[in-house]
């Protein structure tokens, strides 16, 4: 199956894509608004400036001589930049009576046009006086302008992307530790299974996920549900054969004792073997039946140490006394799985060690505190690639031992139930 891509590298996108556009967008408007805000009080700087000199040239042109030439006086500004104020007085024909020392011929606008105009990079401002005999025309180089907005922009944007790779950061780390409920999700969801159906705790998940949880568990609910009664149909399929082929043998056998000759004697022992095998594939089918359907991972721990005993005793009692020998710790042995299952478990593993085993050394079974189970016997090693084919149901390796091949497939499902 293949994935798709990440969630969380998908959110982090959107939100850091979101983020930094939203920060551009913010310093676009931003420089947008000072720039008009630039030209504005620079407008407004310059009409001053022009009210302001506009007398002070008048007195000075009144009180010197007319030769005919412009007069060049020294700057109001002291400042050497190229974009410093600079003014020009001329009167109606258009002869220029007086400008600053910062003039170099700049086009200006007719004379007798007041107010702002522009003209070859500079920002200008006319003003007219003795009923347009004079007019004083102040201006200003653009670059002054580009060089406050340039300045601006680098202080706005200069600590935003100082702050924006930690800003991403932390969207980063902050979708990685909220999206851990999805990890957790999806780990409690691939540890269930047919041994373990148990419900997922919506404790502490967020509401958008609550949803899916309990969608999943009204899923399990269903699934117990029909594997709750395939364990039922089971037990009383197994109810049910049990009965009959007991009968079955009982018969067989009192043929055995009512035989007129040995051929028939023979004959009856045949079929009581027949159907005494048959009674263990039987009980072995149906193991294996509950093995894979029913809920093999109990809801809350429990001690199995009776469990242990019961079954050591009765396969005692009918192997002999002596054939297994059980090492159990000084506690208790507690784990979360169904009793049922164990005790099938436990009796599958021990039952092949006798079959597959010496019988002049016992079998050694030790069980753990926490349920594990150790099954030791004497018999000739078995081959790896043979090893891996004998849990497959009706599998048998090169033996002369009865047996129907469903032993260890049994024991496998209970243990991958249980999640060994």
């Amino acid at each position: 199956m293949t994935r798709g891509p990440s969630l969380r590298r998908r959110l982090a996108l959107w939100i850091g894509g979101g983020v930094v556009v939203a920060w551009l967008a913010a310093v676009i408007w931003s420089l947008l608004a000072l720039e008009t805000s630039i030209d504005r009080d620079i407008d407004l700087g310059l009409k001053a400036a022009a009210e302001r000199l506009m007398p002070l040239a008048m007195v000075h042109i009144f009180e010197r001589a007319d030769d005919g030439t412009a007069q060049i006086i020294a700057d109001f500004s002291k400042s050497s930049e190229p974009g410093r104020l600079t003014y020009v007085v001329r009167d109606e024909t258009g002869r220029i009576l007086l400008a600053s020392r910062s003039y170099e011929g700049q086009p200006l606008p007719p004379v007798g046009i007041t107010g702002f105009s522009e003209e070859a990079g500079f920002h200008m401002y006319s003003l007219s006086a003795l009923k347009g005999k004079l007019t004083m025309t102040v201006m200003e180089n653009d670059s002054v302008r580009f060089t406050l907005l340039r300045d601006a922009a680098l202080r706005l944007l200069t600590p935003i992307f100082a702050v924006l790779p930690f800003s991403l950061a932390l969207i980063a780390l902050a979708l990685r530790w909220e999206l851990r409920v999805i990890a957790r999700l999806g780990a409690q969801i691939e540890r269930r299974g047919q041994g373990d159906l148990t419900p997922i705790s919506t404790e502490g998940v967020a509401r958008e996920f609550a949803v899916i949880v309990e969608s999943v568990n009204a899923l399990m609910a269903r699934l117990s549900a029909a594997l709750e009664a395939e364990r039922r149909f089971a037990s009383n399929a197994a109810h049910e054969l049990r009965t009959p082929i007991a009968a079955a043998i009982a018969q067989a056998q009192r043929l055995v004792q009512e035989a007129e000759s040995p051929q028939t004697a023979e004959r009856a022992n045949q079929i009581a073997g027949a159907l005494t095998r048959l009674a263990r594939l039987s009980e072995k089918l149906l193991q294996l039946s509950r093995a894979e359907g029913a809920a093999v991972v109990s809801g809350e721990v429990q001690d199995l140490g009776a469990v242990v005993r019961l079954v050591i005793d009765e396969l005692a009692r009918t192997r002999g006394a002596g054939r297994v020998e059980l090492r159990l710790p000084d506690g208790d042995v507690r784990a979360a799985i169904n009793p049922d299952a164990y005790a099938i478990l436990l009796r599958n593993l021990v039952e092949n060690a006798l079959a597959h085993g010496s019988a002049d050394h016992p079998v050694e079974v030790e069980v753990l505190g926490d349920g594990t189970i150790t099954v030791r016997n004497d018999c000739a090693p078995v081959p790896a690639e043979t090893l891996a084919e004998l849990t497959e149901p009706f599998r048998r390796g090169a033996t002369e031992a009865e047996g129907s091949g469903l032993g260890l497939s049994i024991v496998r499902a209970i243990a991958e139930a249980a999640g060994a």
